[in-house]
């Protein structure tokens, strides 16, 4: 088991949360049924430098290393979506949002043939705490002659803000990849997909995958951590210790 989830942690993770969560219900009295727990491994042996990121890491735990340049304030991200359809007033639960906002294609009454008109039902759907860190490559890791790289990790759950600018932070978690929308969305995107198609398109919108173009093959990768260490945690720990 313990191989399949470091071959397969990404696919695994949500039932593992799923996991701690019911034996908390079965074990804790006064645990919280409305709480959500988030599984954060640490001790991972197995360590990636940032300038080894390759697709062949994708969705197997690993564990890099960088100092943190920059971060960004924590956003509620939405995980599981409600919406309510504006035609016939039916709820569509548990929409997964895969690292962008999606709607649901089909409306869940048979009788019902909308696919666009949705409205997002806050109090029913399902968020939790994110935040970007930018991190680089430390100098005495780079090869001579290199300049260091930088990449992009996306913090989930109780994990954010453990980690400041300047730290020499540690991150377990996992390679993922994610649709590149800011250049999905970008000047020269918009340009192209309105030269080539029809003069009413923005009326009508997209009829078509003609005119999506290449735009949903724009993709990045980003590091998705859901443990982190900071080099001010570990002084602190430190400190409690002595």
């Amino acid at each position: 088991m313990a191989d399949r989830i470091k071959e397969e942690f990404y696919r695994y993770y949500p039932y593992l949360c799923r996991g701690a969560r019911n034996f908390c219900l079965d074990h804790f009295n006064h645990f919280n049924p409305k709480k959500e727990i988030y599984i954060g491994f640490s001790e991972v042996e197995m360590e990636t430098s940032i300038r080894t990121l390759r697709t062949d890491k994708i969705g197997t735990l690993t564990k890099i290393r960088g100092q943190v340049v920059r971060t960004h304030p924590v956003h509620p991200e939405l995980l599981l979506g409600c919406f309510t359809c504006n035609d016939c007033g039916i709820d569509v639960d548990d929409v997964v949002q895969q690292f962008k906002y999606q709607q649901p294609t089909t409306c869940g009454n048979t009788n019902c043939g909308n696919r666009t008109r949705y409205s997002l039902d806050v109090h029913k759907s399902k968020f939790c705490d994110f935040q970007k860190v930018r991190i680089q490559e430390a100098p005495e890791e780079l090869p001579r002659g290199a300049v260091p790289r930088t990449f992009e990790v996306i913090i989930r759950g109780d994990a954010v803000e453990n980690a400041q600018p300047g730290d020499r932070a540690e991150f377990t978690g996992t390679l993922v990849v994610v649709p590149d929308v800011a250049a999905m969305m970008g000047p020269s995107a918009i340009q192209d997909t309105r030269r080539n198609g029809p003069k009413d398109a923005d009326k009508e919108g997209v009829t078509g995958l003609k005119q999506l173009g290449v735009r949903e093959l724009n993709y990045r990768l980003v590091f998705l951590a859901y443990h982190v260490v900071g080099s001010g945690r570990e002084d602190e720990t430190r400190r409690q210790l002595v």
